[in-house]
């Protein structure tokens, strides 16, 4: 009796892993989803767009005028966009970011504009409601 125990425990444990792992793969393509479009509102800016899928949260911490200015005022500078690679994507712990409990993912794009080269844009997103909407994008450089 205690073989069968084992493969049922066994089994019960790898389809609990394999839910998981396709939630993952959901939430995943969903955040990529939400950030390109936010990204194409950003890339051609539209502000009005880009505030209405920016998150609670970011709202609740930023000037609307303030935060789309900084957002689109930095993207302009860059030119028009080369390349952008797919992101790295991967569900984030909050405490990591000094953020309140949720389901929240970090993207980072591998990026070239006509005025920058080797940009990384990196974005966090959290799901709202059972939407993605973007907490900050911000940008760094590659360190090699």
């Amino acid at each position: 009796m205690k073989p069968v125990k084992t493969v049922v425990i066994l089994f019960l444990l790898a389809l609990t892993a394999g839910c998981a792992s396709q939630q993952e793969r959901t939430d995943a393509s969903s955040a990529q989803a939400a950030a390109e479009i936010w990204l194409n509102h950003l890339d051609n800016g539209n502000s009005e767009e880009l505030w209405s899928l920016t998150s609670e949260l970011a709202k609740a911490r930023y000037q609307k005028e303030d935060r789309v200015k900084a957002w689109i005022g930095t993207r302009e500078v860059m030119g028009e966009v080369i390349r952008r690679k797919e992101p790295v994507n991967w569900a984030m712990e909050p405490w990591t970011a000094n953020l309140p409990e949720g389901n929240y993912r970090h993207l980072i794009y591998e990026s070239n504009f006509d005025n920058q080269k080797d940009v990384l844009e990196e974005m966090i997103l959290v799901s709202e409601d059972g939407e993605w909407r973007v907490v900050n994008w911000y940008l760094g450089r590659w360190r090699w």
